[in-house]
């Protein structure tokens, strides 16, 4: 065990006065999402998967910009190896990060620093039921037992 762990501080911003519901980890990277739709991210971010509009590293929390996400109700958030997305709560899916592989799910290659729409039409009009994301793809589970996947 390291015996000079990492400590996040949530009395700080952006974290300062959230109540932390989900926390996912890629590869280098962190994302939490609080009961209030914020997301804040550290790590690495040579690819933009802090969400923060920059490839700049943080060791401390910095917040995710809106991006495609402004004002949506978020369900919950997931993490791959250098990217991240996010799940509204009428099951739309939000990335951004690496895409050499199209990890975000938006039909490109280029990387984004902040959310972007995944293209829904993969889903064929299903509902989302579970997420779940590798190093370089993503895997839902949909509402009527298909499992889909991109990246």
């Amino acid at each position: 065990m390291d015996p000079n762990p990492d400590v996040i501080d949530l009395t700080v911003a952006p974290l300062q006065s959230k109540i932390i519901k989900q926390i996912k980890c890629g590869s280098s990277h962190c994302v939490v999402l609080s009961t209030d739709n914020s997301i804040a991210a550290w790590g690495l971010n040579l690819n933009g998967q802090l969400g923060d509009g920059t490839t700049t590293t943080n060791k401390a929390p910095v917040a995710v910009v809106a991006g495609s996400i402004a004002g949506a109700a978020l369900n919950r958030i997931e993490a791959g190896g250098s990217f991240s997305l996010a799940v509204t709560s009428a099951g739309y899916i939000h990335a951004w990060g690496a895409n050499a592989r199209n990890q975000l799910g938006n039909g490109g290659t280029a990387d984004s620093s902040s959310p972007t729409a995944v293209d829904m039409t993969v889903l064929d009009n299903r509902s989302l039921k579970k997420i779940s994301s590798g190093n370089t793809f993503t895997y839902v589970l949909t509402q009527d037992s298909k499992i889909i996947g991109w990246g």
